[in-house]
């Protein structure tokens, strides 16, 4: 499946074209995987390490438009 992604301090953020609400990014750290809210920065899917669920919520806080910008083009 097709898929924009990043890689930020060594967390992978990624949202896949064509996916389904909620609008949320999925997260690959450190062997773990999780779905993060864009809107809310919650885990509605999966586990993080604390300190990459900090990392995720600092980047969503500085780039939440951009998230839902980006979702808004691809998966509607």
């Amino acid at each position: 499946m097709p898929r924009i992604n990043g890689r930020r301090q060594g967390i992978e953020i990624s949202i896949y074209f064509g996916d389904h609400n909620p609008p949320h990014v999925h997260i690959y750290d450190a062997g773990h995987r999780a779905k993060i809210d864009i809107a809310t920065g919650e885990i509605i899917e999966g586990r993080l390490p604390a300190g990459g669920f900090r990392k995720v919520r600092a980047w969503l806080d500085r780039n939440r438009q951009l998230a839902m910008t980006k979702w808004n083009e691809y998966c509607r």
